[in-house]
């Protein structure tokens, strides 16, 4: 087996210095590597975002056109954004030696420069002073994201990248600026190869963004193939957590079976599959065919939730719908989601004219995120016949205590109180005891 690994990397790697060893082809080559990382991230992005959400050679401008840096590979889907640097640059014979000096010397070329201009790119993104412009000169209309990822792509597998990302690289904290991905062009192929939907793919990258501090895995497969199976999302009391390189088996079966034709399941048990079926799935590809902010957050909570929850939410816009069918009349459903912090959904029902169903469903948002004392609560409005999606709606800002919306919300509290008993939990998420909480 040794022998064969050994045979099967020594063609992988030798044409490589072959071609360098040759004076005349040494600088054409490297471009052709640089532009074949580029190019095949764009290809697998478009894949997921289509043509036009995607472009490569993004220049970045200053107010009075000077460039300022470029983006090799733009994604956009809504309020969000991903930046992709792409880097050809290999891991030099000394450092694979085990030389510490040129290990770190390596990394800066490979992946340190790539972040540093990726960030530069993010904070002009963020910049509605920038303008951007595409590979043929055309200006981009970019709204100002909510939320940029910044991905550096290598071109090759790179021995102990994750290890190494972990210890050299020098990255910014700012607001709108997740935390970066490092990774080579395999995973993106993986991750564009599985999560091939932008919600999907875009929800993927918010929670290993988020995790990235505290969830160490020896590559990036490792990681993405542990949310196939489980729904990365990590318990606050945890700050450290590590998973070893055999939980990939799973995303190893899957692509054998779509990439070589082995029979067996395409889709590991997990997030790409406990949705089928149910009302809930349909709403959220609606909301992926019209990245509304509002609507978006909507169904990044939805995603964010286990399969007892979402299973619940399912159901109740179903129940919605049908009483709407039995007596006309508006329906709703709402639920609290015990995470921190607390975050709760709205669903209502009805044919209302727009204006009057608008200002309905954010009042009714309101209320309850103050009864909940929730920093983010998020409603949507569907057609009760169709269950097809009307609009959305977004309150993200901190609970304060508001004597005007203790009387607002006073006959709703008191129906809260009348159907919780005051030894069960506190439906604000909490943890404690109603009579504890908002009992008292």
């Amino acid at each position: 087996f040794r022998s064969h690994h050994s045979l099967m990397q020594s063609l992988y790697e030798s044409p490589f210095y072959w071609m360098i060893d040759d004076p005349q082809y040494k600088e054409s080559a490297s471009a052709n590597r640089g532009q074949f990382a580029e190019q095949f991230v764009r290809e697998r992005l478009v894949r997921v975002f289509g043509d036009k959400r995607v472009f490569q050679g993004v220049k970045v401008l200053e107010s009075k056109g000077k460039e300022r840096t470029d983006i090799d590979v733009l994604a956009l889907f809504g309020n969000r954004a991903i930046i992709i640097q792409a880097k050809s640059k290999k891991l030099t014979l000394e450092a694979r030696k085990g030389n510490d000096g040129q290990i770190k010397t390596d990394f800066k070329k490979a992946v340190q420069e790539a972040y540093d201009q990726g960030y530069e790119a993010s904070s002009a993104l963020l910049d509605p002073t920038f303008k951007f412009r595409d590979s043929t000169g055309h200006a981009l209309p970019i709204r100002t994201p909510k939320e940029v990822f910044i991905i550096t792509v290598l071109s090759e597998p790179y021995p102990a990248l994750a290890f190494q990302a972990r210890q050299f690289l020098h990255s910014q904290s700012t607001s709108g600026v997740c935390p970066p991905i490092v990774t080579d062009i395999f995973a993106i192929d993986a991750m564009t190869e599985m999560l091939d939907s932008p919600l999907w793919l875009v929800d993927y990258l918010r929670r290993r963004s988020a995790y990235s501090e505290k969830l160490h895995v020896p590559d990036e497969l490792t990681a993405l193939s542990f949310h196939l199976k489980q729904n990365l999302w990590l318990e606050d009391q945890y700050d450290f957590v590590q998973l070893t390189d055999d939980i990939s088996c799973d995303l190893d079966a899957a692509m054998t079976v779509r990439r070589d034709g082995m029979p067996g399941e395409r889709s590991p048990k997990g997030v790409l599959t406990r949705l089928a079926g149910l009302t809930i799935e349909t709403i959220l590809k609606q909301i992926e065919a019209q990245p509304e902010p509002e609507t978006l957050e909507f169904a990044f909570t939805v995603l964010s939730c286990d399969d007892e929850t979402v299973k619940k939410l399912s159901d109740g816009i179903d129940e919605a719908s049908e009483r709407f069918h039995h007596d006309g009349k508006t329906h709703n459903f709402s639920m609290s989601i015990r995470s921190a912090p607390v975050t709760g959904v709205i669903v209502h029902c009805n044919l209302d004219p727009i204006d009057q169903a608008w200002r309905d469903l954010r009042s009714h948002c309101e209320r309850r995120k103050y009864i909940h004392r929730a920093e983010k609560w998020y409603g949507i409005c569907l057609v009760p016949t169709s269950k097809r999606l009307r609009f959305g709606i977004g309150l993200e800002f901190p609970w304060k205590h508001d004597a005007i919306m203790e009387q607002r919300t006073s006959v709703l509290q008191n129906e809260e109180a009348s159907k919780i008993g005051r030894n069960d939990p506190c439906p604000c998420g909490s943890g404690e005891k109603y009579k504890k909480c908002h009992g008292v």
